[in-house]
């Protein structure tokens, strides 16, 4: 039975009262067991929980961020509908543990047909290090491995900080979300997923909705849906797939690359494959030095950003390495090439098509919940089979 959770806690807090409106919510039928505190960071873990909490709990500007420092392996946050805050400008990441492979931390929503919205910049993972020292000088982890989140809407609104970042970690999973609200706050991405060293490893971002990068009077080049930025080596690797991806027209659906220099260690081992990608500068862009790449049963369409040759739906742009990337299998319309590539590109590209604009779905059956912005459902269901999400 789940145990119903009221926290409004400093960073130490070690008890917890149940609100009036979580009481009502037992009441109507969630069950109600007795009130528990999650662990503090530092303390120690015991027996796995299910965390259920409602908006009123979490009302404080940080509370939802130490609410997710108190998450240990095999713990479960189930939040019910309604909308939370998380961060505030110039907030550090929360300090998180990691969960486990055979015991992960996961964050959903109670009723995944009325996902609860969390506002704010929601980031998994210390920028640069996989620890960090905190104010009394002890070593800290900060690490998003085994981490699940799923059924939740995620709107970016801190100014150039995106909706949802994570840094490093093995094992983790974004699914069935929608993240955006990048066009409003300047930021280059709404969902950048960033590591070091041997990180990412094993990820998977699948099923979600990502929509509205850019800015007025961008050059389509560099605001994205969705940024894949880390430097890769042999060890890296994840999965981009099933996703409705829209409404980029400053920047590319997916860009995986790092930075704009010639040879830039950009991401290696992920494959992208599966999505809808469409409305944009371009759809999909490789960059750098990204290697093991593999983007293949996508639909992808409707690019504005004019080359010399025109528009195309995915640009390769001196990526100096020959390391087995490939790009195959794909479907495009509404561009006039592609695939756009400069001389120096190392990429196989095979089997592809271009055909005419496929019908989407209308009245929401594209699989998505009605809280999400319509475009995703629409894009969720076309007339080309085999392509797309």
């Amino acid at each position: 039975m789940a145990r119903i959770i009221a926290t409004s806690l400093p960073a130490r807090a070690t008890a917890v009262t149940l609100t009036t409106a979580l009481v009502a919510a037992a009441a109507a039928g969630l069950g109600a067991a007795p009130a528990s505190a999650a662990a503090p960071y530092g303390a120690a873990c015991g027996a796995p929980q299910t965390l259920v909490v409602g908006p009123a709990a979490v009302s404080g500007p940080n509370d939802l961020q130490t609410l997710l420092r108190s998450l240990c392996p095999g713990d479960v946050l189930q939040l019910a509908p309604g909308t939370y805050t998380i961060g505030t400008p110039g907030t550090a990441n929360p300090v998180i543990r990691p969960g486990r492979a055979d015991a992960p931390i996961q964050v959903t929503a109670l009723n995944p047909a009325d996902p609860p919205l969390i506002r704010g910049s929601l980031s998994l993972g210390t920028p640069n290090a996989e620890i960090r020292k905190g104010r009394d000088n002890a070593v800290y982890e900060s690490n998003p491995s085994y981490w699940w989140l799923s059924h939740l809407r995620i709107q970016g609104t801190v100014s150039n900080r995106p909706g949802l970042r994570i840094e490093g970690g093995a094992g983790w999973r974004v699914t069935d979300s929608e993240i955006f609200g990048a066009a409003q706050t300047g930021s280059l991405s709404n969902v950048q997923l960033d590591g070091q060293g041997a990180f990412p490893q094993g990820f998977v971002f699948a099923g979600n909705c990502v929509h509205g990068a850019g800015r007025p009077g961008g050059s389509g080049e560099k605001w994205h849906n969705i940024y894949v930025g880390f430097p890769g080596n042999k060890h890296t690797s994840g999965a981009i797939t099933g996703n409705v991806v829209f409404d980029h027209p400053d920047g590319s659906g997916i860009k995986l690359g790092h930075g704009g220099q010639r040879g830039a260690r950009g991401p290696w081992g992920v494959t992208v494959s599966g999505n809808t990608i469409v409305g944009g500068s371009k759809q999909i862009t490789l960059h750098g030095d990204v290697r093991k790449l593999k983007v293949d049963g996508n639909l992808l369409g409707n690019s504005s950003f004019k080359f010399r040759s025109g528009t195309t739906a995915v640009h390769v742009h001196m990526v100096s390495k020959k390391a087995g990337s490939s790009i195959t299998g794909n479907y495009a319309f509404g561009v006039k090439t592609f695939v756009k590539y400069d001389r120096t590109a190392k990429v196989k590209v095979g089997k592809r098509q271009l055909g005419p604009a496929p019908a989407f779905a209308t009245g929401g059956s594209g699989g998505f919940p009605a809280s999400f912005d319509p475009g995703c459902s629409a894009y969720g269901a076309s007339s080309v089979a085999g392509f797309g999400a």
